[in-house]
C-alpha cells in the first residue's frame, strides 16, 4: 500500500512504455448547492475541488506531464458539466493539443482524454 497525494510517489509507478491514469477525482464547485441525497452521505472532500472545481484535476494534470520515462501517457478524468472550455483553454496553454472530450449518455462532455506521446 503506498500512501500519495495525487502522483507526487512517481518512483513506485512500474516500469513500462505506456501509463494509464484513470481518475474520478472531486470535480463539484464549491459554492454548488447539492441535493440531500448526495450532500449527507458523502464527504465534501470527495466531491469539492476550489472554486471552478478543478483543483485537483489541473494538479494531476500537471503532475502526469511531468512523469519521465513513459513514452506514451493517458488520461482519462471525471469531469464536470460545463468544465470543458476551462481545460480546453488550459491544455492549449500548456500545448497539449491530442485531447478530446467523452459525452455521457445525456450527451454532455463527461470524460477528459489526453495522450501524450514523446517523440522517438
Amino acid at each position: 500500500l503506498i500512501q500519495a497525494d495525487l502522483l507526487s510517489r512517481t518512483e513506485f509507478l512500474p516500469p513500462a512504455e505506456k501509463l494509464i491514469i484513470c481518475a474520478n477525482l472531486p470535480y463539484i464547485p464549491e459554492d454548488e448547492i447539492l441535493p440531500k441525497t448526495v450532500s449527507e452521505y458523502e464527504p465534501d472532500a470527495a466531491l469539492f475541488a476550489g472554486d471552478a472545481g478543478l483543483d485537483l484535476i489541473l494538479r494531476l494534470i500537471n503532475q502526469a506531464t511531468s512523469i519521465p520515462n513513459y513514452k506514451e501517457k493517458y488520461l482519462y478524468l471525471e469531469i464536470g458539466i460545463n468544465q470543458d472550455l476551462r481545460l480546453k483553454s488550459y491544455l492549449c496553454d500548456l500545448v497539449i493539443r491530442n485531447f478530446r472530450f467523452i459525452k455521457d449518455l445525456q450527451g454532455i462532455n463527461r470524460v477528459l482524454e489526453i495522450s501524450i506521446k514523446l517523440c522517438s
